[in-house]
């Protein structure tokens, strides 16, 4: 076999024959170039496929993620909410001539010194905006919106750690030294055997009227940033919606 193929290629080189071995020296190029392109071009798309089950899994799992982050943003929004209403509530039954039901008070307080943390998952966060997942998201704007993440969750917890603070350091010790507090339990939860003339005074102090009117700012301004960290989890859970319909209909097409 080996013996036939030389014999055809000395035949090129015969009078005549060089235009000929020309051509088919071009055509084993030409082939060579070709099977380079191919295999190139497979290898890219091969890449571009499995970049492309990345991305996808990756935003299931940030879609997940946010759905979750958005449940517990709505708990610990619930405490929050509740406790501004009842902040506003036991601020205007304070003042010099104040007089309080007990047992009313008693109530609101419960629910004027109840903290709640927002505690969200950021693994999948972490993996994109800090372990280079970023660059398998192609979709511009999911890009833009993830990267607002950091500030808006840090803005946030600014407002929830002052929030916090102003309970811990001025309310609380102000209804401690007017109500004996028998018990702090999860979320601040509490029971005091104080007497009614206790809670009378505690309503007429003006210094509690002033750290009521604080937390209230405060309260207000963590609910602001909840509502704004809110809309901006569901926003990226629309655009991934959208991202994964998008390709769901291009792979059925």
């Amino acid at each position: 076999m080996l013996f036939i193929f030389r014999k055809i290629r000395r035949s090129f080189f015969l009078p005549g024959k060089a235009r000929t071995y020309l051509a088919y020296a071009l055509g084993e190029i030409v082939l060579i170039v070709i099977g380079i392109f191919i295999a190139f071009s497979l290898n890219t798309w091969w890449d571009d496929r499995s970049e492309r089950v990345a991305e996808e899994l990756l935003l299931e799992d940030l879609h997940a993620e946010l759905v979750s982050n958005l449940a517990a943003l709505d708990n610990s929004d619930g405490v929050a909410r509740a406790s501004f209403e009842a902040t506003e509530v036991l601020l205007a039954m304070t003042g010099p001539d104040a007089s309080a039901e007990p047992r009313k008070v008693d109530s609101l307080l419960n629910a004027t010194l109840s903290i709640a943390t927002f505690d969200p998952s950021t693994g999948t966060l972490e993996q994109i905006l800090r372990l280079d997942g970023i660059r398998l998201i192609k979709c511009e704007p999911l890009r833009r919106e993830l990267a607002r993440w950091d500030e808006q969750l840090r803005d946030y917890r600014e407002d929830e750690t002052r929030a916090i603070d102003d309970t811990i350091r001025d309310l609380l010790p102000l209804v401690r030294g007017r109500l004996p507090v028998l018990g702090l339990q999860e979320h601040a939860a509490w029971a005091s055997s104080g007497s009614a003339a206790d809670r009378q005074a505690l309503v007429r102090d003006l210094n509690f009227a002033n750290v009521l009117g604080e937390k209230r700012f405060r309260l207000k301004q963590l609910l602001t940033e909840a509502e704004d960290l809110r809309d901006l989890m569901e926003l990226i859970v629309d655009l991934i919606d959208a991202e994964l319909a998008e390709r769901g209909m291009s792979e059925t097409n």
